[in-house]
């Protein structure tokens, strides 16, 4: 058997048994399971955006030093 089919056959194993046992699950496990996972989700997203914003933020900041180097540069070239 190949191992990208074994991994793949193991995944759908593991996809149905996780499907049947929320199907069997009572209902407050359910809901609270839901719940974790939309907590879990906006979390992320922040996470993502905080990382994101940082990011844009630093090489925003990076650019800014550069350009601001390349006018000192310009100015003293200017005054020669």
């Amino acid at each position: 058997m190949n191992s990208k089919n074994l991994i793949g056959g193991l995944l759908v194993g593991l996809a149905i048994g996780t499907g049947i046992g929320l199907l069997l699950s009572p209902v407050e496990t359910r809901k609270k399971l839901v719940k974790d996972a939309k907590k879990l989700g906006k979390s992320l997203a922040n996470e993502t955006l905080e990382t994101l914003k940082n990011e844009f933020n630093n090489t925003l900041d990076e650019v800014a030093g550069k350009t601001k180097g390349a006018i000192d540069v310009a100015s003293e070239k200017a005054k020669v």
